[in-house]
């Protein structure tokens, strides 16, 4: 029987991860919630469907990044040693996620990722934590071939990757249809740090949704989870037919989502969001673009503040047609065994390494004959430089290694080192 432990911490986590929980039990696997948080916040995620979390560990008030992070720590290193747990499920790039992941891999439980492969700009922090969380994984479950494509790119295995499509259509299905609002309005989801980091980009966005919305006499309402602190830390006012829903909890941000007339986002997960719900969705200049979405004609990009008034007018004009994507949920569940079986490979990440020979002798510095070393070597140091993390803290090829090498001594632990004297060190 498979013994998942599912994490979050995250209200929008928490709504896929929901589903998920739910069919995991019903299938007769025993699946338990770690939430790491606000007790407000799981309020609000039992709100969206979660099930009850088994585990429960509350951020203490006011704790930085760092705190939470070594709190996360901790928490994950406490759980993951309770017993033998079949695989650790992470979505989502906050604290507790890359914290659990890190555990995980460290003691040499399997990691598996779903929603893994979203990116958007480079310079995003939000897009540098989706990066770090995914190469945690040693399994990857994507909503397209696209976000496939971009973990193949970072040196991740595709033999450990299925794409299922998005687990949002069914999430929403299970929830009570939402309040039909009094007038339509437009709703602004701000979720990344990059659009809220300068005030004089940040006022000229603002503007430009409020110039756009009379255009086609509608209202704008905003969630205040990201904008409402960038506000107030920018001294920056609403320009006039913008308001900020201070106080909507989640579930109330969710309906607004699904009722509005027209959806602004600069989150790959919105977009996802209005397409499964049927809404459409102008894309922000700058966001992670799910071109799927945009080729299939559920959301259109906003290329410059001119053309917004025309984009929020041809949206309204032609809705997008109803979402007919698979069911995402079934396919997960019968491929998640098949990932979580124990790996039959030799090398990192789920790539073959070839068996060495017998009876070869050992090389010296200046001589390469006896060395198994081979294109299946090459390919690997070529993975780890493409994918851009060239240290053991976040990369996944050091602990790989060392979980294989402490296989191979029947250890529990095995610690990589630099060098033969950091190995000596360490031993003293």
């Amino acid at each position: 029987m498979l013994r998942l432990l599912v994490v979050t911490g995250s209200c929008s986590e928490a709504f896929e991860l929901a589903g998920v929980v739910r069919a995991l039990r019903a299938s007769g696997a025993e699946a338990k919630v770690a939430w790491f948080g606000s007790d407000a916040a799981l309020a609000e995620a039992h709100q969206l469907g979660l099930p009850h979390a088994d585990f429960v560990h509350r951020l203490p008030a006011g704790a930085g990044p760092a705190v939470r992070y070594v709190e996360a720590v901790r928490f994950a290193a406490e759980l993951l040693a309770t017993g033998e747990w079949s695989g650790v499920l992470t979505a989502g790039c906050d604290t507790w996620a890359l914290a659990a992941g890190t555990v995980a891999n460290q003691v040499g439980t399997a990691v598996v990722r779903l929603g893994a492969g979203q990116r958007g700009a480079a310079a995003d922090r939000t897009q540098q934590r989706r990066r770090l969380a995914d190469h945690t994984g040693t399994a990857w479950f994507v909503a397209t071939e696209m976000q496939a494509r971009q973990l193949q790119s970072e040196g991740l295995p595709s033999e450990r990757m299925r794409v299922v499509g998005s687990l949002l259509p069914e999430a929403l299905r299970a929830l009570p249809a939402p309040p039909t609002p009094s007038a339509p309005f437009v709703w602004l989801a701000i979720e990344h740090a990059q659009p809220v980091d300068d005030r004089v980009g940040l006022a000229a966005l603002l503007a430009g949704v409020a110039d756009a919305a009379r255009s086609v006499s509608l209202p704008v309402r905003a969630a205040a989870t990201v904008l409402g602190p960038a506000l107030e830390r920018l001294a920056l006012a609403l320009p006039e037919g913008i308001t900020l829903a201070n106080g909507a909890g989640a579930r109330a941000q969710l309906d607004a989502a699904r009722t509005a007339r027209v959806l602004l986002t600069d989150s790959a997960g919105h977009q996802d969001l209005a397409a499964a719900a049927g809404v459409p969705c102008v894309v922000l200049p700058g966001s992670p673009v799910r071109t799927d979405l945009v080729a299939s004609g559920a959301c259109r990009l906003w290329a410059s503040p001119t053309e917004l008034a025309t984009t929020l007018a041809q949206a309204i004009a032609s809705p997008p047609r109803a979402h007919t994507a698979p069911p995402a949920l079934a396919t997960l569940l019968a491929e998640l065994p098949v990932l979580l079986a124990p790996p039959t490979f030799a090398g990192p990440n789920g790539l073959a390494a070839p068996a060495p020979a017998a009876g070869l002798g050992l090389p010296s510095d200046a001589d390469a004959s006896g060395r198994t070393l081979g294109e299946d070597e090459v390919a690997l140091a070529a993975a780890a430089i493409r994918s851009g993390t060239l240290n053991s803290t976040r990369g996944t090829f050091v602990t790989a290694f060392e979980r294989r090498f402490a296989e191979w001594l029947g250890s529990r632990h095995a610690i990589a080192c630099a060098s033969g004297s950091a190995a000596v060190h360490c031993a003293i």
